[in-house]
């Protein structure tokens, strides 16, 4: 008699137990293997203005980051996507030239990046906005592999600063090194 009442309490233990033990194996399954930073090309924008937007990636020593158009398409391709916001309007992404490899995963050869890569965004300023500080918020959702398996896709959230200046004042172009990696095609 008493082992029947014990069990429903065994149970729910047994459940609880579990369910709390869930949270941490979720994090443990999906390693954090690409890391970033987004920049400004312009130190300040004025209203009315073209700015270009770098998404700097690094991706850790064995893995890779499948391209835009990863050439599978049960792959995950990599997406650049901004937060709605009626200061800014996205004009054109551009993604970098990607690296053709095969893997055991795949049947196909699969285009991918590796150790860095630099996305690009073409960003319209309001020509209404007024001077003041603003933020271009977005993510770049990625999934990542190995040479034999694929971790779940994941988001790198970023935010960027910007300051809005009025058309006299003077801005400074931010690391033209690095804004000149990225390829910008016409959209005709």
């Amino acid at each position: 008699m008493k082992t029947q009442r014990a069990l429903p309490i065994l149970f729910f233990i047994a459940v609880f137990c579990l369910a709390g033990a869930a949270p941490s194996w979720a994090q443990l399954e999906v390693p954090k293997v690409v890391s970033g930073r987004a920049v400004l090309s312009k130190s300040a924008v004025h209203p009315g203005e073209a700015v270009k937007v770098a998404v700097v990636l690094k991706i850790e020593k064995g893995w890779h980051i499948n391209s835009d158009d990863p050439g599978d398409e049960f792959m995950f391709p990599s997406s650049l996507a901004f937060e709605e916001a009626t200061e800014f309007s996205v004009q054109t992404v551009a993604f970098p030239k990607p690296k053709a490899a095969t893997f055991e995963y795949s049947d196909f050869e699969l285009r991918i990046y590796e150790d860095e890569a630099v996305i690009g965004a073409l960003i319209q300023i309001a020509g209404d906005l007024k001077p003041g500080s603003f933020k271009l918020s977005g993510a770049f959702k990625y999934q990542a592999c190995d040479n034999k398996s694929c971790i779940m896709p994941q988001d790198l959230r970023f935010e960027i600063p910007v300051e809005v200046v009025a058309a006299g004042v003077e801005t400074k172009d931010v690391e033209p090194e690095l804004f000149a990696k990225i390829e910008f095609k016409d959209k005709g």
